[in-house]
């Protein structure tokens, strides 16, 4: 890190000599030649830092967006015949042959999809189940009446 900080220093106090060499003949304009460009290759370089950042940032964007939308298609936890039996997350598509490679064995394993099929129950919504358990708790007050006044 040291050697880092040690060389860029260098660079910058080398170009910014040479610019004053070139640009100046007297010592005190050479001092403000100096410092002028030292401080517009700070500037720059921050400048050129921001945008690289700010690059890198849409491109991981971009990366997680994508990686998103692959995770968001269904997938499965599938466990590889291997003797380790490895077991891995892969994307299933319906319109393609699904294979994945094995991490420990190196070799290629398909995937087949079962299907089945289920009927759909249609799920009460809380009105109509308090309607149901009021009318089942009466009945089973009606109940208990029936047994009290047996006894």
């Amino acid at each position: 890190m040291i050697k880092s900080v040690i060389k860029s220093i260098s660079i910058l106090v080398l170009i910014s000599s040479i610019a004053a060499f070139t640009i100046t003949s007297t010592l005190l304009t050479f001092i403000k030649v100096w410092l002028s460009v030292t401080v517009l290759q700070i500037i720059v370089y921050s400048i050129y830092t921001k945008i690289i950042a700010y690059l890198y940032t849409i491109e991981t964007n971009k990366f997680n967006l994508a990686k998103i939308e692959e995770y968001s298609k269904q997938g499965l936890n599938v466990t590889c015949p291997c003797p380790k039996a490895l077991k891995a997350f892969i994307p299933i598509r319906l319109d393609q042959n699904n294979y994945y490679k094995c991490l420990d064995c190196g070799k290629n394993v398909a995937v087949q999809i079962d299907l089945k099929t289920f009927n759909q129950t249609d799920i009460l919504d809380d009105s109509q189940m308090q309607i149901e358990f009021e009318k089942a708790k009466k009945e089973l007050e009606k109940l208990d009446d029936t047994k009290r006044t047996r006894i």
